[in-house]
């Protein structure tokens, strides 16, 4: 999404800029693998971290689980839904996650929002 500021992002030094791919092309010279991999590499101060999260729901779920693994708090963690939405005004019920719609109350939630929804919502 963002694949013309990757560059830029490498090149700070107020961020730890890490890139993988799960299905490298021959000439991929990074990191190879999940993401979830790439977290096993790293260590953070959990309560001063703030992780945002977006891909494919499989990737989402387990990222959350790994990042609650490194002692994260679930009101720390940020995930991006919008691949639940269909029409994005409210009117089709696609997007209807407890008592919540993702096009109209986010796409961007709050992991701990998601675990009170009832019924509570799967990622």
């Amino acid at each position: 999404m963002f694949k013309s500021e990757l560059s830029k992002w490498e090149k700070r030094n107020d961020i730890r800029f890490l890139l993988t791919v799960d299905n490298p092309t021959p000439q991929w010279e990074r990191e190879k693998g999940v993401v979830t991999l790439l977290l096993k590499k790293i260590s953070i101060k959990a309560k001063d971290t703030v992780a945002l999260v977006c891909g494919p729901p499989v990737m989402i779920r387990y990222t959350v689980f790994e990042l609650l693994d490194m002692n994260m708090e679930p009101s720390q963690i940020l995930v991006s839904l919008e691949r639940h939405m269909k029409c994005g005004i409210g009117k089709c019920g696609h997007c209807y996650l407890g008592e919540r719609f993702v096009c109209l109350d986010g796409p961007v939630f709050k992991y701990s929002e998601l675990l009170q929804l009832r019924p509570r919502v799967e990622l």
